[in-house]
């Protein structure tokens, strides 16, 4: 980290529960809070007192978000088109009402691109509190920019002891997403996947705290150090929300 531009402290934003880990510290100093179902107005009360000075990245779970590939229709062709077109994707495969999800995309009109879906409510209470924010995405949007920076076909996995978010790149594009519970059965689930995906099952680059322990064949552990604080900190959330 150049000295001229200072470790950010840390948030990290569970389904259940926050994290904050301050700059310059080591993970043992990191604070963790339960904000149960209320989550946007208890993060708020949390996150008050941190609001003044701070530079700070937001790493969200991949539990708060939600993931879809569109594949765009003929004749969609203007922004307004695609947007509508997530919205109807969004209800149809998760039952959400779009108007209370931000989503950002990599708008194409002409093959299928990535959309991600964050709650609202959340994402407002997270930038008045914390104007200072550098970034806010979820740590699977990480590993993927990490995972495109190497290679632009094959698997990616993002794991907590919570969570599971893999995607299948082809040329760069992402083909096939899927985010759930982690499996007990890690294999079989991503074996499913490549069914789902009509793609061989090959080598998998796993993005965890823990990638050493994912035991799956073919598969590269790694843990970036531009990603390296991120995933600590999401992964022992993931582990809180699991003893929860």
């Amino acid at each position: 980290m150049s000295p001229f531009r200072p470790e950010p402290a840390l948030l990290a934003v569970g389904p259940r529960r926050h994290a904050w880990w301050p700059h310059g510290t080591a993970l043992e100093t990191a604070s963790f809070t339960d904000i149960g179902a209320d989550q946007p107005d208890r993060l708020r009360g949390a996150l008050d007192a941190r609001r003044a000075g701070k530079h700070v990245d937001v790493v969200l779970d991949d539990a708060v978000a939600r993931f879809l590939v569109v594949r765009p229709g003929e004749g969609v062709v203007s922004l307004s088109e695609l947007r509508a077109v997530v919205a109807a994707r969004l209800e149809d495969l998760f039952g959400l009402d779009a108007t209370a999800w931000c989503i950002e995309a990599d708008w194409q009109a002409r093959r299928p691109f990535l959309a991600c879906a964050l709650p609202t409510d959340l994402l407002q209470v997270v930038r008045e509190t914390l104007p200072a924010a550098r970034s806010i995405a979820p740590a699977f949007v990480h590993c993927l920019a990490e995972f495109r920076a190497r290679q632009s076909d094959g698997w990616l996995l993002h794991a907590t002891a919570a969570q599971a978010t893999v995607a299948r790149l082809a040329g760069g594009t992402v083909t096939h997403v899927r985010s759930s519970a982690r499996p007990d059965d890690l294999g079989a689930w991503l074996a499913e996947q490549a069914l789902l995906a009509e793609q061989p099952r090959d080598s998998v680059w796993v993005f965890s705290v823990d990638a050493d322990a994912v035991d799956l064949a073919g598969s590269h552990a790694t843990r970036p150090a531009a990603l390296a604080r991120a995933l600590q900190l999401i992964g022992v959330l993931g582990r809180q929300e699991v003893a929860a």
